[in-house]
């Protein structure tokens, strides 16, 4: 899966990332929607979007 993200900063103010919208939801495929979320936010969604290859990337490390 893949999730084309804009990572951005401007003078003074926080990391921001602009996503597609339907990359994260099937309602918003088609709409041209663009989403700006935190970094943090991003990260989150990173986490709940690729549990298991991060589960099975950690996985690899324990065998090594």
């Amino acid at each position: 899966m893949d999730l084309p993200a804009l990572i951005y900063k401007f003078n003074r103010k926080p990391i921001k990332v602009r996503l597609l919208g339907e990359s994260l939801s099937d309602e918003l495929i088609g709409t041209g929607i663009l989403i700006d979320i935190s970094f943090d936010d991003f990260i989150e969604l990173l986490k709940l979007k690729f549990q298991k290859d991060i589960d099975f990337h950690n996985q690899q490390d324990e065998v090594q």
